[in-house]
């Protein structure tokens, strides 16, 4: 197991909800949803 910058957490969690092509859409997505797992904490 490796530690992952912020950055590197959105791609990969944009990687596996959006599939192989990830596009700015998935993107927003999944930073969007980064934030509401701050939000609950």
């Amino acid at each position: 197991m490796i530690n992952l910058t912020e950055e590197q957490r959105i791609d990969e969690l944009a990687r596996m909800t959006g599939g192989v092509e990830i596009n700015d859409t998935t993107l927003q997505h999944t930073k969007q949803l980064r934030q509401l797992k701050f939000q609950q904490v």
